[in-house]
């Protein structure tokens, strides 16, 4: 007699046997470098990202500040 298996039980073992090569860490879910010049290559960049975003932000931030002194000077005016 064959057991019956729903859906759900093939599901999870379809995902089972991809994740279970040898190249593959079962339950990792976030990246891990493996080196130390992976880690210092990955600082580096955050590094040059969190700049770009912070000048981005500093000229939104000044660009918002003279809209507003722009609509001030026309109400005193």
């Amino acid at each position: 007699m064959a057991t019956d298996k729903t859906s759900a039980q093939f599901y999870e073992e379809a995902i089972l046997e991809e994740t279970s090569g040898p190249s593959n860490v079962v339950g990792q879910t976030f990246y891990e470098p493996e080196s130390a010049e992976a880690k210092a290559l990955d600082r580096a960049v955050n590094l040059k990202l969190d700049f770009a975003v912070l000048i981005v932000l500093a000229i939104n931030f000044i660009l918002c500040g003279i809209d507003k002194v722009k609509y001030h000077w026309q109400d005193i005016q």
